[in-house]
């Protein structure tokens, strides 16, 4: 049956030549099914309602054109218009993937299309947490190298993004970190609410919900921009039909937080989705009585452990399993299962609880004075700073800087609050301060090098270490930096010529054990070997935000190996009563006293331990004498040292037979060259 002649004659009308799309007003149309053509076309005209606008095309195929007679094709385009919006809303509710979308040119900015602005902010930490799960970028080197100008925005989002100012850099680089530490967690949160296979989504999508979630439920971001950036950043990147995706999840996030009802991991997901409806629709009714729904959030670090120690075992009742309880922890505090069944197993859930919060605090920062004034005094440092900061910028911006001594480490300053000034005064550029954690620079003091000392580092990038000890030694003496990294290497000369130490360092380039051979077989013993080993990194798992998921149980028995492998060359080249310090970054004991153990085992006739109680404060020292620093106990990062001290030949005086470090400077051919 032709359709009526208002409706071709309003669709003739509305559409001049050459045009593909438009609004049009339908009138209300008669009844008119048409035989052999899909569902929607059998549908009555008139559902589209009176002078409703419908998007329709002057031009579709001809064979719909003569079925339905002239004019045909606007009704056809009417009815496929429309039912390619029903898909595209079932395929936002399923959070299908592959669903490319409309996108925005490359060259157009986030301002433009008339669209509301969405944050440079936010698109930039989406674009760089999305090269972080694609190409497995490193989260410090992303922030660093991506600071002002956020690399291919427009192959991730589909639009260019501005360059960002200063205080843009800092928000991208915090939204990062703090994404990526708490990735877990906030997963958890999207499946809980999301009735689809979260796994399934989209990435780019996913890394949005990650920012928005991050934001409304660890920050102080005003909830309706989180959510209202969020939304429009998801059309414009992924496509119109998951803005109302994001849209319901991050409002019903929101609805949680005012409830009090965010999702919990020690809780099977259909018992907490009834928590929280029962939550949800007791708030509305006493928002209708007028009165207050909203329940107190425990400030209790530990109100999951204790929710999840009063679950049943049983039916019986009874403490919970301890392996649903270290997955719950794990879940909440956003760690892998494997690190929290660790740390509960060694230090106690408690315990294992305030070392996962404390990895996800944002890192603190310490600085240490290169100024040669000794003997330091804890305050020293402070005052050096802030006489610095006021000669470079000025009393009113120095005053941005809030400081203190360290309680641990002398000569290091811990700074609260202003390290961009710092950083743009030029002080750290000029070698004045340099940044470095006070648990580092304990390393260099439990080594204790002395001016005229001959010393190795083992692996020495990125220099903090190697540069440090040679402030100790007040520049005299030698000091051989090895790395394998040729590149990383680099640093550590940049490092000694910012510094002044240049005239006493000495660098290689390779492999340390290979060196290690070489060198002793020409008869080469130093004073003192620093072997600060690869390992785990499990004790910075605050400064790096990626490190916790790149890090499998596994590796620690591998890198057992190496590190058993460089302790056996590096007491190669200890002169007879010298000392090897053995050093991670680590808080595993598999990586730090076990291995001091088997190295004693292989070469206890020539090695003995010596504590560094003497060297360090009582907190800091173990009962085997080796330093040992916990981040959730002493608020620095975690780290492990042993002095291996070489036993003296039997009747031969002190430093007999080995090399000086005048000898070590002047010493230019043979295969002691070839190794340095």
């Amino acid at each position: 049956m032709p359709l009526p002649g208002a409706l071709l004659a309003s669709s003739a009308a509305a559409l001049p030549v050459g045009s593909q799309r438009r609004r049009v007003v339908v009138p209300p149309a008669c009844p008119g099914p048409s035989r052999g053509f899909p569902a929607p076309l059998r549908t009555n005209v008139a559902e589209l309602g009176p002078r409703e606008p419908v998007e329709i095309h002057r031009r579709c195929s001809p064979s719909a054109g003569q079925a339905l007679g002239r004019g045909g094709g606007a009704a056809l385009q009417i009815f496929c218009t429309r039912g390619r919006q029903r898909r595209r809303k079932t395929e936002a509710s399923r959070g299908l993937k592959d669903r490319p979308g409309r996108r925005r040119d490359a060259k157009t900015s986030v301002k433009g299309a008339g669209r509301a602005r969405i944050s440079s902010k936010r698109a930039a930490a989406v674009v760089q947490l999305e090269r972080i799960s694609s190409q497995g970028a490193y989260v410090s080197l992303l922030t660093r190298q991506s600071a002002r100008k956020v690399r291919d925005p427009a192959q991730v989002l589909g639009f260019a993004l501005p360059t960002l100012d200063n205080r843009e850099v800092r928000q991208v680089r915090n939204l990062v970190s703090g994404v990526t530490r708490w990735r877990r967690w906030l997963d958890f949160i999207v499946s809980r609410i999301y009735d689809g296979d979260l796994d399934k989504m989209e990435s780019i999508l996913r890394q949005i919900l990650r920012v928005g979630v991050f934001e409304l439920t660890m920050t102080t971001t005003a909830r309706y921009a989180a959510v209202a950036d969020a939304v429009e950043l998801a059309k414009v990147s992924v496509g119109p039909h998951c803005g109302a995706l994001v849209n319901f999840i991050l409002r019903e996030t929101v609805r949680c937080l005012s409830n009090g009802t965010l999702p919990d991991p020690s809780i099977p997901a259909d018992a907490d989705k009834r928590r929280r409806e029962r939550a949800l629709a007791k708030a509305q009714a006493t928002q209708m009585n007028g009165q207050d729904a909203r329940p107190r959030a425990a400030s209790d670090s530990t109100a999951l452990l204790t929710q999840t120690r009063s679950q049943p075992g049983s039916k019986g009742g009874g403490r919970a399993d301890p392996t649903a309880t270290q997955e719950a922890l794990a879940i909440r505090y956003s760690h892998p299962t494997w690190m929290c069944r660790r740390w509960c197993g060694r230090y106690g859930e408690e315990d294992a609880v305030k070392l996962m919060i404390q990895n996800n605090r944002d890192p603190t920062y310490s600085i240490r004075s290169n100024i040669e004034k000794g003997p330091w005094a804890y305050g020293s440092a402070v005052g050096a700073l802030n006489k610095a900061l006021e000669d470079t910028v000025g009393h009113e911006r120095s005053s941005e800087v809030h400081s203190m001594p360290s309680g641990y480490a002398a000569g290091f300053v811990r700074v609260a609050s202003g390290l961009q000034v710092i950083v743009q005064s030029g002080l750290l550029s000029s070698g004045q301060f340099s940044v470095q954690d006070e648990a580092a620079g304990l390393v260099v003091y439990a080594l204790n090098p002395s001016p005229g000392d001959v010393v190795v580092d083992a692996c020495a990038a990125p220099g903090g270490k190697a540069t440090l000890a040679a402030m100790i030694m007040r520049g005299r003496g030698a000091l051989i930096a090895i790395d394998i990294n040729e590149s990383r290497l680099e640093l550590v000369r940049r490092s000694a010529d910012e510094q002044g130490y240049s005239h006493m360092m000495r660098y290689h380039a390779g492999d340390f054990i290979e060196w290690a051979h070489a060198a002793a077989a020409t008869g080469f013993q130093a004073d003192k070997v620093l072997l600060d080993a690869p390992c785990s990194g499990l004790g910075v798992l605050a400064k790096r935000a990626d490190l916790r998921w790149n890090r499998s149980e596994d590796e620690i028995e591998d890198l057992t190996q190496l590190q058993d492998n460089l302790l056996d060359a590096a007491c190669k080249v200890v002169r007879p009563g010298g000392l090897l310090l053995y050093s991670t970054c680590s808080i595993e004991p598999e990586e730090n006293s076990k291995r001091v153990k088997e190295f004693l085992k292989r070469h206890g006739s020539e090695f003995e331990p010596e504590s560094c109680a003497h060297l360090m404060h009582p907190q800091l020292v173990g009962e085997d004498g080796n330093l040992q620093t916990l981040p959730h106990k002493h608020g620095i990062d975690g780290a492990f040292a042993a002095r291996l001290r070489r036993k003296p030949l039997a009747g031969a005086e002190e430093g007999e037979g080995t090399l000086t470090s005048e000898d070590v400077i002047a010493r230019g051919s043979g295969a002691l060259k070839r190794a340095l």
